[in-house]
């Protein structure tokens, strides 16, 4: 039933990213969140999740490796440059 209102209020949104709303916003059940309130949260989730399908944004608390260095490289004082 959610999943077929979201793709009435939002019919350019890929399934994929409706089925993903919908699994939010059944977090949120009986937490006494208003009507405006599940609006806003809604169109927030929706928009959050069309941006990232389409630069196709995987989960960014997990590292990313290039070659023997990763994306959380950090640099040491004695690596820096000094002006």
């Amino acid at each position: 039933m959610i999943l077929e209102a979201l793709k009435s209020l939002y019919p350019n949104a890929s399934e994929k990213v409706l089925v993903l709303v919908e699994r939010e916003l059944e977090r949120y059940r009986g937490k006494g969140l208003k009507t405006d309130e599940i609006v806003e949260l809604t169109d927030k989730l929706v928009t959050a999740y069309v941006i990232s399908e389409a630069l196709k944004i995987e989960d960014d608390s997990k590292p990313t490796c290039v070659g023997n260095e990763s994306s959380f490289v950090s640099v040491e004082d004695s690596d820096e440059i000094n002006d």
